[in-house]
């Protein structure tokens, strides 16, 4: 994760603005199909697409991978939706 944030002011994933994670870092094209197929379903909006990015982010960084792909996007929304407990 280090590399990734070189250059920036922020040490951990959890520091950047949500909306900044989703601007400057965004999923891979698969993860953020998975959010934006959500979104345009209407099961979620483009604010709480900002929340699940985050999310995914974690689920990302916690797994040693490099960015969120369609895995990580889906689990995070289904946390978002509740889906998963």
């Amino acid at each position: 994760m280090g590399h990734r944030l070189s250059g920036t002011p922020w040490r951990r994933n959890g520091d950047i603005p949500r909306h900044e994670l989703a601007r400057t870092h965004p999923p891979a094209d698969d993860g953020q199909a998975v959010i934006d197929h959500a979104i345009d379903l209407g099961l979620t909006g483009s604010l709480a697409a900002r929340h699940i990015t985050a999310v995914a982010w974690t689920l990302t960084d916690l797994a040693g991978r490099s960015r969120p792909g369609a895995a990580e996007c889906a689990q995070a929304l289904a946390y978002w939706a509740g889906a998963a407990r």
